[in-house]
């Protein structure tokens, strides 16, 4: 029990930070002694994307409303709003894209090694960026 609540305490600080929240969790799963199911991940996660919509809930209505205005020719701040939204979603699927291929190339005895320098490599990009 303290295990998860261990992995709930992480998820939840590690989740708002410019920082990889699922990495983290993997990375603390690794090193407890009782083994983790995956569906507790998939928990941990499902709690956090209703976290986000109850904080987010206001834009999201605007984005849904400004796709209909979109679609209907309008332009208005939510028509622009769900078109920025589309714009980021666009980069961020090939990214994710690319890295999934490339992570299923790995083996998985590599997957902690790769999981480590991916997040000194986001960790770097973040300090440049800021």
């Amino acid at each position: 029990m303290l295990h998860l609540i261990a992995l709930a305490i992480v998820q939840g600080i590690t989740e708002f930070l410019p920082v990889g929240s699922h990495a983290h969790v993997y990375l603390l799963g690794s090193v407890v002694t009782d083994p983790i199911d995956p569906g507790t991940f998939v928990l941990i996660n499902v709690g956090t994307v209703l976290a986000v919509v109850v904080y987010f809930r206001t834009e999201m209505l605007q984005a849904i409303v400004g796709s209909y205005q979109l679609a209907t020719g309008r332009n208005t701040d939510s028509s622009r709003l769900a078109m920025r939204m589309f714009l980021g979603w666009i980069p961020a699927v090939a990214i994710g894209a690319a890295i999934l291929v490339l992570g299923r190339q790995l083996s998985s005895d590599m997957s902690l090694v790769w999981l480590a320098w991916a997040m000194v490599g986001f960790g770097l990009l973040l300090f440049l960026a800021d």
